[in-house]
């Protein structure tokens, strides 16, 4: 049986899908109900549930349970009240921004890098239960960076001053930020080992089966099918790899019977290992 981003794979998790994508990708029905999760009311009482029913981490360690956590833990200890809605290709914010941080509550962020010479490149995606711009906050140099929402996303502003004086009041603060700082280094740590040492192939499989958990896809279903709310350009620049390459990375994979493409955006993978 294939396994789909939907909502009747989400059953057993406490959270309601919503609209996720716009342009081409929005026009598919599975799309719309695939992308994206929100909180219920009753989060808590339903979270010994997602513990049991839960697929696991992605390869990168991510997962339901931890994202949600951490959101309702800074929730808690920041009192967040800023909560700011994003449309697919909407601008998060850009260039070396020092006032505040961004709490991923639902959705998908992109982060590319800025050049000086004004070239951009998409180097992460940003999940639920992350943080971006976290440099801000713990009062170190922030890069040049642009955010941007690549499904529907709820995300809480976080302004530095007010971390600041949270962590004068608050032991436990330094302790989620430290803790968040740690998981990006060990998270871009692990991309760059991978870009380095992965064959392009290796790298489109991992990276796919990392979106579909994130997506809530049953991982452990053969096949997996992925709707993927990123353009090949995109998908290129995550992976290191020209648009060109990229393409013939795709191609390799369906002659191999590894990938099956129902259209420019639904990639079928036989299995996630």
């Amino acid at each position: 049986m294939q396994a789909m981003c939907s909502e009747a794979s989400l059953k057993d998790y406490p959270w309601t899908m919503q609209e996720q994508t716009g342009g081409a990708v929005g026009t598919h029905k599975a799309a719309r109900k695939a992308i994206g999760l929100s909180l219920r009311r009753d989060y808590f009482l339903q979270l010994d549930m997602l513990a049991k029913s839960a697929q696991g981490s992605s390869q990168n360690g991510w997962s339901f349970l931890k994202a949600m956590r951490a959101v309702e833990e800074w929730k808690k200890r920041l009192r967040l009240t800023d909560l700011r809605r994003y449309r697919p290709g909407s601008e998060v914010f850009a260039g070396t921004f020092y006032d505040s941080g961004f709490l991923i509550e639902r959705g998908i962020l992109a982060l590319h890098y800025l050049f000086p010479d004004g070239r951009e490149t998409l180097f992460m995606l940003a999940y639920p239960g992350e943080m971006v711009n976290l440099t801000a906050l713990s009062r170190a140099e922030p890069m040049p960076t642009a955010v941007t929402a690549v499904t529907n996303c709820d995300v809480y502003r976080i302004e530095a001053h007010r971390m600041q004086t949270a962590e004068r009041d608050d032991p436990e603060i330094p302790k989620l930020l430290n803790r968040s700082l740690q998981d990006q280094i060990a998270k871009r740590t692990k991309a760059l080992v991978e870009l380095k040492t992965l064959s392009p192939a290796e790298r489109l499989e991992r990276h796919l089966c990392e979106l579909a958990h994130v997506l809530g896809c049953d991982i452990h279903a053969k096949p997996v099918r992925v709707i993927v709310p990123l353009k090949d350009t995109e998908m290129a620049m995550l992976l290191g790899l020209s648009v060109r390459q990229f393409k013939r990375v795709k191609k390799s994979l369906q002659e191999e019977g590894r990938l099956t493409l129902e259209n420019s955006r639904v990639f079928v993978l036989p299995e996630c290992r």
